[in-house]
């Protein structure tokens, strides 16, 4: 799957979740409390009678109920927004196999947007203080950037076992993986979560992006975990 088809997959995923959400709220929204509980309008609970057990625990029910659909909606929200950041998402992420090429092209526009500025200076135009200095501070860091995604380029494939735990590089997915062949201990899963793993129920296992510290801290998690 390319990095644009990854993508586009996220799109439809929170696009799909936030109507499905969307469409389980309304539906229960669409009756009211007499409707869903069968208690006609205004009807106090006769306390000391039979009913007022039945129907405490029925109002209960629907408020448990109101509070989950009402939940529903906030994340049904979530989804759609998150699915417009995705749509129209300008940065550049390290995952995109255009990634070194796309920086190059904004250290470009940089480059030239700073040389006309000093072109304008030098025939008298005004600019504030911080301009060039910012523009000069973001090609440096997108150079950095380039240079570190230049660095990652060159580590290579790697599968290891260990016992009975497997250290994945993979370049494609642009991730480093760790495959136990359980849950982890909580020690173990402190010491992922504090290097920058994060279970992937879609992979099956616990990942971070690609770099030589990565593989180094995968490397020194395996070794500090307890083989049966």
């Amino acid at each position: 799957m390319s990095y644009e088809q990854k993508i586009q997959a996220k799109i439809e995923y929170a696009e799909n979740k936030a109507e499905q959400l969307k469409q389980d709220s309304d539906a229960f929204f669409s009756k009211g409390f007499c409707e869903r509980t069968g208690i006609p309008m205004g009807q106090p609970i006769l306390v000391g009678h039979h009913s007022e057990n039945r129907h405490r625990n029925t109002i209960k029910r629907y408020e448990s109920q109101m509070r989950k659909h009402l939940d529903a909606h906030e994340k049904a929200e979530y989804y759609m927004q998150r699915a417009e950041r995705l749509r129209n998402n300008k940065v550049i992420s390290s995952d995109d196999p255009k990634a070194i090429t796309k920086l190059q092209e904004k250290i470009k526009v940089l480059e030239e947007k700073r040389q006309s500025i000093k072109t304008q200076k030098k025939e008298g135009k005004e600019f504030p203080w911080y301009t060039l200095p910012y523009i000069s501070r973001d090609i440096r860091r997108l150079t950095q950037r380039i240079e570190i995604l230049e660095e990652q380029q060159q580590i290579e494939n790697i599968e290891e076992e260990t016992g009975d735990i497997t250290l994945k590089v993979d370049k494609e997915d642009n991730r480093v993986k760790l495959f136990f062949p359980g849950k982890p201990s909580l020690d173990t899963r402190t010491k992922l979560k504090g290097n920058g793993f994060h279970w992937s129920r879609y992979n099956g296992c616990w990942q971070r992006m690609i770099s030589d510290w990565a593989i180094s801290s995968a490397r020194e998690i395996i070794s500090g975990v307890e083989q049966k």
